[in-house]
């Protein structure tokens, strides 16, 4: 791991600001205990990183989708994951006005948008454009 990379504690310290603000809004807002849940896990992967990678994968993925995924209240279920995954990134554009994700999360995000798109014949190596 970089020694210049952020910490679950130093998460939760640039969280705090925003957790206090939405608690003033909504006693446990969803958004902080997804936060929560998110940091919880992630805390877990930097614990199993030096031990076992498959388990610092799997707590990886789990704090992930802790963050994206939403639920629907009419229903009462899940929104779909790939629903949840574009809302998700297209929040998370949205706020980069400072192009802090340097093109990483717009190539992620051509990935999953071409995963049926490769069976109809496109290439990954189009580029962004062709999926959008």
């Amino acid at each position: 791991m970089p020694t210049d990379a952020i910490t679950v504690r130093d998460l939760r310290r640039l969280w705090k600001p925003h957790k206090e603000r939405l608690n003033g809004s909504a006693a446990e807002h969803p958004t902080n205990i997804r936060f929560h849940r998110a940091c919880s896990w992630m805390q877990r992967a930097e614990q199993a990183v030096k031990d076992d990678l498959d388990l610092a994968l799997l707590s990886q993925w789990i704090a992930f989708n802790a963050l994206y995924g939403q639920w629907d209240h009419e229903v009462r279920e899940p929104l779909a994951d790939s629903v949840c995954w574009r809302h998700f990134l297209e929040r998370m554009l949205d706020l980069d006005k400072g192009s802090v994700n340097d093109g990483r999360i717009v190539q992620r995000a051509a990935v999953e948008k071409c995963g049926a798109e490769v069976g109809k014949g496109l290439s990954l190596n189009q580029g962004v454009g062709a999926f959008q």
